[in-house]
């Protein structure tokens, strides 16, 4: 029950994963400066890890009975507020929620508008560097690959589980 945008997202997440293998593994490239490959994959990671959760969220809301509320999570929105209305609803869904889990998710929401939008406001910028990451979208390093990996897969995880109950609860009642 997914669309091609949700399989067009996680089929290039999982490229993105066997790409950094690739480059590690091969003799000729894994002499790469860091700030060249790692700061490469983390602006994609960045980029498709918001896309594929915000994609997930939509495509539910618009499926899972009890989820329509967020289905305006991609429309522009504050994003602390777009946060606030998802915690809420894994919440309310049963989902127990690790609040640097969401916070991480911002803070990788805030890089990949800064990169995609080429441009950081200041509040953002600050952000990012209160959770960790550079505020230099050049200055990634290792760690920073796998934290935004640990994000998207914990957050798909939190919808993904809240969407399911939510799916068999509206089922049962049904019933």
């Amino acid at each position: 029950m997914t669309d091609q945008f949700i399989d067009a997202y996680s089929d290039d997440q999982i490229f993105i994963h066997m790409l950094d293998n690739l480059i590690e593994q091969s003799a000729t490239e894994s002499g790469t400066p860091d700030y060249i490959k790692v700061s490469s994959c983390c602006r994609l990671a960045a980029v498709l890890a918001i896309g594929s959760i915000d994609s997930l969220v939509v495509h539910f809301s618009r499926v899972v009975p009890g989820c329509e509320d967020l289905a305006d999570f991609a429309k522009p929105n504050e994003n602390r507020l777009k946060l606030k209305r998802l915690k809420e609803f894994l919440l309310a869904s049963g989902i127990t929620v690790e609040d640097d889990v969401l916070e991480d998710y911002l803070a990788v929401k805030y890089i990949r508008n800064a990169y995609v939008h080429s441009n950081w406001s200041e509040g953002q910028k600050a952000f990012v560097a209160s959770r960790g990451f550079p505020s230099d979208v050049m200055s990634f390093e290792g760690f920073h690959f796998e934290r935004i990996k640990k994000t998207h897969i914990e957050l798909m995880n939190y919808v993904g589980m809240a969407t399911a109950l939510r799916d068999l609860l509206s089922t049962r009642v049904s019933v």
